[in-house]
């Protein structure tokens, strides 16, 4: 299996034992999760005060931001407003995060169409280039030279598909569009330039697509119908069973079941599966140990979110989520120590459409 930040997409224990207190656990804390998020989203604009989350069993999960403001009285009686630092808040753990997003998902209403559509945006961070393999006297091949630039640019293009939902139907795909090469820095920009302004990647060309075929989804490494999709669990220890299942009959346990589960949710959270499936599918994350919360982000089309995150040798997988509606908005890979994803793919849109060209 690829590691984590190439992916587009232990031994097993009983899943009971897991869920046992788990469940009871997250029983408790979503309920706090949904009542807090159940506050109005519309403040007036002269007084916005950031949202909390109530927590169930911690004295104070989120601490305000704004210093306390504490009115001390003279000796000539009159009042004076001191302002004294608080706490800095306190970053909620991964956990919390997927379980918040699972109480958002399941509030979806559970709607269907006649084609999945989904809208992303695919970027790639350049920062060197490779040469041309060049070939010896023996005739060996030899590896391309690899040229680090001194500037970094974001190659982007953008993607639209129309999976359809019953396989005598054609599917679309619209690729390459609105090529584009984008920078960091200002400082950036003005040293591609001066350098001659290189294309950083071939661009790609706008190309539509048919398919007469069935187009199939991916769980692990084995390919999967709609229909298979839509009747995946609905309960998180039935969904990790499953996955459980398709682990071992993958082969994969040299890369790990949180491993397998956090590429599969990758993909999975932008298909067409159940409000149900998805809410079980942030719940099953939440027991998987390594994941982090990496914090506030926002994604290549500058969407707030919460970036949750998988290590390895090379660097980090992220996803980020908008925890608030339990969408996915963004899947991310980093190298150690970057400043810029590598590549990102970010989703603008998705959801169900009537006819091939319609958008949700």
């Amino acid at each position: 299996m690829k590691s984590t930040h190439e992916s587009a997409f232990v031994a097993l224990r009983p899943a009971a034992l897991d869920h046992l207190g788990a469940e009871a656990h997250a029983a408790r804390r979503e309920t706090d999760l949904a009542a807090a998020f159940a506050t109005p989203r519309a403040i007036p604009a002269k007084r916005r005060i950031a949202p909390r989350l109530l927590i169930a069993g911690a004295a104070a999960a989120s601490v305000a931001t704004a210093a306390a403001v504490v009115v001390v009285t003279g000796s000539g009686g009159e009042d004076h407003h001191v302002r004294r630092p608080t706490a800095a808040p306190r970053r909620l753990d991964a956990r919390t995060v997927l379980l918040a997003s699972a109480v958002s998902a399941a509030k979806a209403p559970a709607t269907s169409g006649r084609y999945w559509y989904t809208d992303e945006r695919t970027s790639s961070y350049v920062d060197q280039l490779l040469g041309r393999p060049q070939r010896t006297k023996t005739g060996r091949i030899r590896p391309p030279a690899v040229t680090k630039l001194p500037y970094g640019g974001f190659v982007s293009t953008g993607q639209e598909s129309w999976i359809a939902r019953d396989g005598s139907d054609r599917s679309r795909t619209i690729t390459g569009i609105g090529s584009q090469t984008t920078f960091p820095t200002k400082a950036d920009e003005a040293k591609w330039k001066a350098a001659g302004s290189p294309e950083l990647l071939t661009p790609q060309k706008r190309s539509v697509n048919d398919y007469g075929i069935p187009l199939r989804f991916t769980i692990g490494g084995r390919q999967v119908t709609m229909a298979a999709l839509r009747k995946l669990p609905t309960s998180a220890p039935r969904l990790e069973a499953d996955l459980n299942r398709r682990f071992r009959a993958d082969h994969a346990g040299a890369d790990g079941f949180t491993l397998y589960v956090w590429e599969t949710a990758a993909d999975l959270l932008a298909g067409p599966i159940t409000p149900g499936t998805k809410a079980a599918l942030y719940r099953v994350l939440a027991g998987l140990p390594g994941i982090k919360n990496a914090g506030a982000a926002k994604d290549r089309l500058g969407r707030a979110g919460t970036a949750l995150a998988l290590p390895d040798s090379d660097g980090e997988s992220r996803l980020i989520v908008d925890q608030r509606s339990g969408a996915l908005l963004a899947h991310e890979s980093w190298a150690m120590g970057a400043r810029y994803p590598r590549l990102s793919e970010a989703y603008r849109s998705m959801g169900w459409a009537g006819r091939l060209g319609d958008r949700p």
